[in-house]
């Protein structure tokens, strides 16, 4: 994941702007029951997420679902999305990490209309970069 915005004592710095699909291709393509995690060298005190369509004629802003500490869910949000990861540092720095990702709507979840969803079992699968390491478990 690529570093957005640091906010710290000196102030606001913008590093990157977030990817935009009509840019880029997406970095990744997940499907969108996977739950996942994020790995730090340095743990921050708070962590958010959300999936971003900065493409969108009103800019869409979808809070991914925490289930614990660091780890989330996407739960109903697919199509291409930006993952944007939001982290507060104990020492008061605000970092923000933007990455482009397919979320794909799963097989289960187009058949939730018509029958109750199962449990999934599915591979791991480990994405990493120079920031932060995320981890899409099953």
């Amino acid at each position: 994941m690529l570093p957005f915005v640091v906010v710290h004592e000196d102030g606001v710095k913008k590093l990157n702007f977030p990817r935009l699909a009509d840019e880029y291709k997406p970095a990744v393509k997940i499907p969108s029951d996977k739950t996942f995690t994020f790995e730090f060298a340095k743990m921050p005190r708070e962590v958010n997420a959300f999936g971003i369509d900065y493409d969108a004629d009103a800019r869409e802003v979808n809070p991914v679902i925490k289930i614990g500490k660091l780890q989330f869910s996407f739960g109903n949000l697919h199509r291409i999305r930006t993952l944007e990861l939001r982290a507060i540092y104990d020492n008061g720095k605000y970092v923000t990490y933007t990455a482009l990702m397919n979320i794909e709507k799963t097989t289960r979840e187009m058949g939730a209309i018509l029958d109750h969803p199962s449990n999934s079992t599915g591979n791991k699968t480990i994405i990493l970069d120079i920031f932060s390491r995320i981890k899409f478990l099953s």
